[in-house]
């Protein structure tokens, strides 16, 4: 480890300020692009019904499940290889290429049978449409996991951020002028192809195609790691189209602005995460000290910061969406907070998900998302059988907290961290959460306005972990 650390960048010490640092960056464009998203989506949602937004849903939920099994494969073989050949990226990218021109065919041609399954014969146009993005998807997430492995963190965060500010202000227009569930996909359908362009642009000869050989490694991992991401999309799909189908397009239209809502900044988080610690963990191996302290510290102090936040806001979730949105979401305000309970669990799981398939855990990471799908596979079957959403969103908020169990056990078990510091340090982030939910609940019961309330509460905690950090545990390093 010390010999691949001196070779390879900078060790525990130096590395753990990097990868905050580097988180940091990338999340301050993620917040950008959060901010621009909720106005777009408060935007968009008052000039459009529940039924256009469920519409939408379905296809942006199967290009999206087809992009996680085609893409993300291929994006983090880029992101981790072990050495920097140009030919081996190039290689990738025209794989990429083909992988993506063979998706975006058989997702037009499957259009209406797609729409029949999710009982959403409307959708067909859309689903059309989002073959666009689909083309171009391999390619962006091998682009991006290559320059994620070179470093230039500023370029990738530049490159998306201008994509995604253009794509909204684009759809946000078409949605004045027309009113329709497609101007809503015309975001993905923007947003990919300026990526691409901007990515391509970043990587100048490395990002152009030449003859796929000498990649076979990269290539079974991809597969290894394509497999594993069957699991997240039951996690992602699964509700939708249980929902769709069964509650019908209205509900779902009110899952879609839940998720848009109260996953949408949680979801920044998890990708700043992702970008920046999975390049950084590749070399790490079980039982070697950098990696138990490192593993360690980095997973305890995104407990402490992530876990009092959520639960101070989670009481506010529901009337923040309704303020922002309007009436006529009422169904969107109860799910949304289900959703965000998830999503705080989600950003933890994520993050050691993420350091262990890096590491080449696979067997672990799958474990993880194996729990996962079975808690949301049950409670889609419930919600088919009762016609009601209710089962599912349980499940979306359970799943997450029993794949960190988990995976937090079995990592343990195998060397990558100590479990017990570990869930103690988890368990008093858990009771400072708990104290200051209370503090929210109290002042609402009190008259208070709870919005006002949580947020100052919020920003209160967090300035006092960061004049304290030096001096709390996990925040000060091993």
């Amino acid at each position: 480890m010390l010999l691949a650390a001196r070779r390879y960048g900078p060790t525990v010490s130096d590395r753990r300020e990097g990868v905050y640092a580097r988180i940091s960056a990338v999340w301050g464009v993620q917040v950008a692009s959060s901010a621009a998203q909720l106005t777009y989506g408060v935007f968009t949602s008052r000039l459009l019904d529940a039924t256009a937004f469920g519409i939408y849903a379905t296809a942006l939920a199967v290009a999206s499940a087809l992009s996680i099994v085609i893409n993300s494969g291929l994006g983090a073989a880029a992101a981790r290889r072990q050495d920097e050949s140009e030919q081996g990226d190039r290689a990738l990218v025209a794989a990429s290429l083909v992988v993506g021109v063979l998706a975006a065919v058989g997702l037009a041609l499957a259009a209406v049978p797609i729409a029949s399954l999710w009982r959403q014969p409307e959708a067909v146009p859309l689903l059309i449409l989002m073959a666009l993005p689909v083309l171009f998807w391999p390619f962006t997430g091998v682009a991006a996991g290559i320059l994620r492995r070179l470093g230039q963190i500023a370029v990738f965060n530049w490159v998306t951020l201008s994509a995604v500010l253009v794509s909204l202000a684009l759809s946000a227009a078409l949605v004045l002028a027309t009113r329709s569930a497609w101007s809503l996909a015309m975001a993905q359908v923007v947003g990919a192809i300026l990526t691409a362009a901007g990515f391509a642009l970043a990587l100048g000869r490395r990002g152009r195609p030449a003859w796929p050989k000498g990649i076979r490694s990269d290539l079974v991992y991809a597969l290894k790691y394509s497999v594993l991401s069957v699991g997240a999309v039951i996690n992602n799909v699964v509700p939708l189209w249980v929902v769709g189908r069964f509650c019908g397009a209205d509900v779902l239209g009110n899952w879609n602005r839940a998720q848009a809502m109260g996953r949408t900044p949680v979801d920044g988080l998890i990708r700043a995460g992702i970008i920046v610690v999975f390049p950084r963990f590749r070399f790490d191996r079980p039982e070697e000290h950098d990696t138990v302290s490192s593993w360690t510290v980095l997973n305890a102090a995104a407990a402490w910061y992530v876990v009092p936040v959520g639960m101070t806001l989670t009481p506010i979730i529901g009337p923040l969406l309704l303020l922002l949105l309007g009436d006529g979401w009422q169904t969107a305000s109860q799910i949304v907070g289900f959703l965000w309970v998830g999503g705080v669990a989600l950003i933890l799981s994520s993050l050691l998900a993420t350091a262990l398939e890096s590491a080449g855990a696979m067997r672990i990471a799958g474990w993880g998302r194996l729990t996962s799908s079975a808690v949301i596979i049950v409670t889609a079957l419930a919600t088919a059988a009762t016609g009601a959403w209710l089962p599912v969103a349980i499940g979306m908020a359970v799943s997450q907290v029993l794949v960190q169990i988990v995976q937090v056990v079995m990592a343990g078990r195998a060397g990558y961290l100590r479990t017990a510091t570990l869930v103690m340090w988890y368990a008093a982030a858990l009771g400072v959460g708990l104290l200051l939910w209370m503090v929210v609940v109290g002042a609402t019961r009190m008259g208070l306005p709870p919005i006002p309330i949580a947020c100052l509460t919020a920003m209160a905690y967090l300035a006092g972990i960061l004049a304290s950090r030096r001096s709390l545990g996990p925040l000060r390093g091993p």
